[in-house]
């Protein structure tokens, strides 16, 4: 790739049109080129299947998804249908009131709540017995009421909140199985729920991109989605640490992923084939995306778009002397330690003992405190956020002459933790004499091992002495 170079680093986006394994993207701009570390492209798996749907939900309990099949469908009309995902069929049409609209799953995820009767009434379908055991009507006013959206209540197992939308005055209600609550002060809890919003772990994310924080409804950000379907778009997933998001353009179908911490975009997903309009995005399983058309369509997806649970996935490297030292000329090494995971990493440490033949000089750190401890320097770095970094600088004296060795190693009290690089070494020569040969050390995968390349550098040659 060339251009959209700023300050040496490359930006931009790119398709993998197929799958592989330890794939590599160079970037080049006039004689200076670059290569990314190799990675993984892994298959997209695509069903679909004819349904004309309401709408689609996914309870992790049964892992299944549901759709309910409006009054207007010509196969199983007024049902919801039991879907398995992974064999892409149908387990079973659930009987239903007429024209089942929309649905919601129970903050227990014990009962999925429908909008039947075209939205002006809710059914409970119970998800143990699959069968529906309660039903009850929206108030009506002047101007009639019917569901325009609803969220299961977080911390009421059997409670459901329901935004009852109207030609004229709408009104949000509580409803505590089929009793109506009169204390809505626990309305707070769904920001969104008037906006078409979607709730995770206390969070509203709406269609536009906007995010709503707990209790005080007022927008924390906004991912900056480029549009999207007017019915159901957005898909927040806190284990995989992205939120995504479902547009189309023509026939076809985009899914954007986004990180849930920094707002900015992962990657993206493109599903041709559409007949009418995208709407219904839903996830399921660990990798899963469904939604369904207003053409009669339903598409089930598995991609690496969706990586599964969430990790912080640390890493160490350093910088040294770009020469050789000399005897009693300081030395400093910069290790930066990275978290390229979509998770904080927390209780971050760094080891880093002192250099043999060296002695302390000083050392700092961008966050947290280093400290020296019978010659051990400890860097107490704390949380390092997704995407975020920690530099510790160390600078020493060489007392003799031979070669310079920094080690510097990490670890972390996250759980669910991977370490692309846990150690990280550069090794300096030091001289008498002003020499300027230089070995350096980097670590480099080959074939999901890490080895050690040496390479050993004077003013007129350049050789490999050797893998280590």
């Amino acid at each position: 790739q060339t251009g959209n170079f700023t300050n040496g680093l490359w930006s931009g986006t790119i398709r993998m049109t197929t799958a592989g394994t330890n794939v590599t993207v160079g970037a080049k701009n006039g004689s200076v080129s670059g290569q990314s570390n190799p990675f993984d492209v892994g298959p997209v798996f695509v069903s679909t299947l004819s349904a004309t749907v309401g709408d689609l939900i996914y309870d992790p309990g049964t892992d299944r998804i549901y759709a309910s099949i409006p009054a207007n469908a010509t196969f199983e009309s007024n049902t919801v249908m039991r879907l398995n995902p992974y064999t892409a069929s149908v387990e079973a049409y659930i009987p239903v009131d007429t024209n089942p609209g929309l649905l919601a799953l129970s903050a227990s995820n014990a009962y999925i709540y429908i909008a039947v009767q075209s939205g002006y009434s809710v059914e409970r379908l119970n998800l143990a017995t699959q069968t529906t055991d309660l039903e009850f009507a929206l108030p009506q006013s002047f101007w009639g009421n019917w569901v325009g959206n609803m969220m299961g209540l977080p911390n009421s197992p059997a409670s459901v909140a329901i935004f009852g939308q109207s030609t004229g005055l709408s009104q949000d209600y509580i409803f505590d199985g089929n009793v109506e609550r009169t204390n809505l002060t626990d309305l707070a809890l769904v920001p969104g729920l008037d906006k078409d919003g979607i709730l995770s772990e206390g969070i509203g994310y709406l269609p536009t991109g906007f995010v709503l924080a707990p209790t005080n409804q007022q927008p924390i950000g906004q991912f900056p989605v480029p549009g999207t379907v007017s019915n159901g778009s957005v898909a927040p997933d806190p284990d995989s640490g992205s939120v995504f998001f479902l547009s189309q353009q023509g026939n076809q179908a985009i899914i954007y992923a986004y990180n849930i911490a920094t707002f900015t975009l992962r990657g993206s997903q493109t599903i041709p084939g559409l007949v009418g309009t995208a709407q219904n995005l839903v996830l399921w399983g660990t990798n899963g995306f469904a939604f369904s058309t207003t053409g009669g369509q339903i598409f089930l997806i598995q991609s690496l778009l969706r990586p599964g649970p969430s990790v912080a996935e640390l890493s160490a490297s350093q910088i040294g002397p770009a020469l050789a030292t000399t005897v009693g000329s300081a030395v400093s090494f910069t290790i930066t330690v990275t978290n390229a995971g979509s998770i904080g990493a927390s209780d971050v440490l760094l080891y880093d003992p002192l250099p043999s033949g060296a002695s302390f000089v000083n050392a700092n750190s961008s966050q947290g405190a280093v400290q020296i401890n019978n010659g051990v320097l400890i860097g107490t770095l704390g949380t390092i956020p997704p995407d975020g970094s920690a530099v510790v600088t160390l600078t020493v004296l060489p007392q003799a002459p031979g070669t310079l060795s920094n080690v510097a190693s990490i670890v972390t009290s996250t759980a669910n933790a991977n370490s692309a690089q846990e150690v990280s070494t550069w090794l300096t020569r030091v001289s008498d004499a002003g020499s300027s040969n230089q070995i350096s050390e980097l670590l480099l995968p080959v074939n999901g091992e890490f080895y050690s390349f040496r390479a050993e550098t004077s003013r007129e040659l350049f050789f490999p002495t050797g893998c280590l």
